[in-house]
């Protein structure tokens, strides 16, 4: 260690010797301390350069984002593309809510937030999807068929959610005009078992995934009421994003 540093006491003089770093540099920051809601929840990330380590799964540190390829990082987002994106280590669940901060696609094509898809039907799967024309979607499979549920937000970052049972996947999206929480729904039978681990910023082995700008991404093992789903969307809209400085 080359730092030292030297200590007196009662006009004594000793010699010196390894000046040690305080113990808060070595603490992990959680950003979401605060978030309103935490029962269930088992993905909460940040994959921005400010995040000590963009990887960091601060509802659990020893299951960590795997960075494939090289997803952009910069001080408000993570943009990913075909081949460049995360692996969220997780699988999920028949009860379960996906909740993200991200941009709306310019292009044409949509932006694959959060997935398992892996374009087979004979597998159960869930997507969180932003469209263009200012739009969000949720993808589920149910009676054996893919399904969507499409929602219109507002242009610019974007707060949206899904949220699946047994027999529905429901679209949601944060107002923030009204303050209150849009939502669309879908029903039906839904598989939801699956082998596949959940993706931020792409689809199973697929192309074609756009390039999503993605500051936030949380996962709970558990369907959210309404009343905690409006909690942490207005959250992340109206604490999260001017805390943390977030544009796109």
């Amino acid at each position: 260690m080359n730092n030292t540093q030297v200590f007196k006491f009662n006009n004594v003089i000793f010699p010196a010797g390894p000046a040690y770093r305080p113990l808060s540099d070595f603490q992990v920051k959680n950003p979401f301390s605060d978030l309103p809601y935490i029962e269930g929840l088992v993905g909460a990330y940040f994959p921005t350069s400010q995040n000590s380590n963009p990887l960091n799964n601060h509802a659990n540190l020893s299951v960590p984002l795997l960075r494939i390829g090289s997803p952009a990082i910069n001080d408000s987002y993570a943009q990913c593309s075909d081949g460049n994106y995360f692996d969220t280590q997780l699988m999920m669940t028949e009860d379960a809510t996906m909740i993200a901060l991200t941009a709306n696609p310019s292009a044409s094509q949509g932006d694959w937030i959060i997935s398992n898809y892996s374009g087979s039907n004979s597998e159960g799967s869930d997507s969180l999807v932003a469209t263009e024309n200012n739009g969000a979607q949720v993808y589920s499979l149910l009676n054996g068929e893919v399904i969507s549920n499409t929602i219109a937000t507002a242009s610019g970052l974007v707060s949206v959610a899904g949220r699946f049972n047994a027999s529905s996947a429901e679209i949601s999206y944060y107002d923030p005009t009204t303050g209150t929480v849009q939502k669309g729904v879908a029903d039906g039978s839904r598989s939801f078992k699956s082998t596949k681990s959940l993706l931020i910023g792409q689809r199973q082995g697929m192309t074609g995934n756009g390039t999503a700008k993605v500051s936030v991404v949380l996962i709970y093992n558990q369907r959210l009421t309404d009343e905690n789903l409006l909690s942490v969307m207005t959250y992340l809209r109206k604490i999260f994003i001017p805390q943390h400085n977030i544009t796109v």
